[in-house]
């Protein structure tokens, strides 16, 4: 048998090595923009949760200030009465529409996703009323809470 020395070109255990190892190093970046891929999305829809909780909260606490009467009939549902300067009394509701989860002040939506809005009013500390909202989206939960005087109970 005769070799030829001159030969150019791989043998096939270069080859499969080769192959080999550029398949792990392919999976391997796969893996990497997957991974990625997760923790952004894991992190929007954390972002979005403490987005519309605080929304929930900031809007609630604004009126509950403003408020001179506050009346809770359920423990999900808040009623306040507002004076405005030179019109007539305002009303607000605040309560969660069950179909799709959104916050509902009197009939808008301020905030999605609610799962639970929880109200109550302690007498004893001159009518302080303590709110309570939990988000949820893709199985993350997001809970705040807050303590408000309402305009003609702050001490």
């Amino acid at each position: 048998m005769y070799k030829d020395i001159d030969q150019k070109g791989f043998t096939l255990v270069e080859v499969l090595l080769a192959l080999a190892i550029s398949s792990i190093v392919i999976s391997g970046f796969f893996s990497l923009v997957w991974t990625t891929t997760k923790a952004y999305e894991n992190g929007i829809s954390f972002s979005d949760n403490q987005y519309m909780a605080r929304r929930a909260i900031t809007d609630i606490e604004k009126d509950i200030k403003a408020a001179y009467s506050v009346e809770i009939p359920t423990e999900a549902e808040l009623f306040l009465n507002k004076k405005s300067k030179g019109k007539r009394n305002a009303e607000i509701r605040y309560r969660i529409n069950k179909e799709n989860d959104n916050l509902l002040r009197n009939s808008i939506p301020i905030a999605e996703n609610l799962k639970r809005l929880e109200f109550k009013q302690n007498r004893d500390t001159n009518g302080l009323v303590e709110v309570k909202v939990e988000v949820e989206y893709k199985g993350e939960k997001y809970s705040l809470s807050t303590s408000v005087f309402p305009h003609n109970a702050r001490p």
